[in-house]
């Protein structure tokens, strides 16, 4: 048929990696930003918990699917559709790890002021 498959292959390759790092730095972005909201209180925590949830029970491929061909198929469609199904994890261990510092602080406070650390238990 005539066609270059090193060009083709360079092309596929080019366009994989542009994919990969948008969805992954857009992916990052929700994630931090869904990940530090948690940290806003008990109902915002409950919520974005609760979106976590939701996104991470409809099965992947479908989610993904649904969103790129909504969005109109394409690059741009395949990009929205990634990043925004691979924050979650993401978002997950961000707000563990916030929620973390904070009840290690709180373990420090409370060590200073002579309390023990079952309080954190009981709160």
């Amino acid at each position: 048929m005539g066609r270059d498959m090193f060009v083709r292959t360079v092309t596929g390759l080019s366009m994989s990696i542009r994919i990969g790092l948008l969805t992954a730095a857009v992916s990052a972005a929700i994630a931090c930003v869904m990940g530090l909201l948690a940290t806003m209180g008990r109902f915002v925590d409950g919520l974005i918990i609760g979106l976590i949830d939701l996104v991470l029970g409809i099965p992947h491929i479908l989610l993904l699917v649904l969103i790129s061909f909504a969005m109109g198929k394409g690059f741009w469609g395949v990009v929205v559709g990634i990043s925004l199904t691979h924050w979650t994890s993401l978002a997950r261990l961000i707000r563990a790890e916030v929620l973390q510092l904070k009840a290690s602080q709180y373990v420090k406070i409370s060590e200073k002021l002579g309390m023990g650390k079952w309080r954190i238990a009981v709160e």
